[in-house]
């Protein structure tokens, strides 16, 4: 029940940095990542080479970016949510190479906390 004149107010307690927002530019990588995933898995592009003749850009470019559809579900989720550490960006995510299949390596590689 709330009295006339009484105001509820809401406190969240926790880091501020769980409450940042998402990174466009680090999503957009990880949807483009899917994307040409996506392509290449369906056989909508031929290969590598046609992707980047079509987005105009150097096929290292796409080879660079195509691991990171294999990226951990749970660092997707926090890179969507803006949860990932402050120190991964596109610059960082694009040149960890070779991206480790293992998940738990995957996240000790790009910064998170044991």
């Amino acid at each position: 029940m709330q009295r006339k004149g009484v105001e509820a107010k809401l406190v969240i307690a926790g880091h501020p940095d769980q409450y940042r927002k998402p990174d466009t530019d680090l999503c957009q990588l990880i949807a483009q990542a899917r994307f040409w995933f996506d392509q290449l898995a369906s056989g909508e592009a031929g290969s590598v080479k046609e992707i980047a003749e079509r987005e105009k850009v150097f096929d290292t470019e796409i080879t660079r970016v195509l691991p990171l559809a294999f990226l951990a579900l749970e660092i997707v989720e926090d890179i969507l949510n803006g949860r990932q550490p402050e120190t991964l960006i596109v610059k960082g995510l694009k040149r960890l190479n070779p991206l480790p299949t293992d998940w738990h390596e995957q996240k000790k590689r790009l910064g998170y906390p044991d």
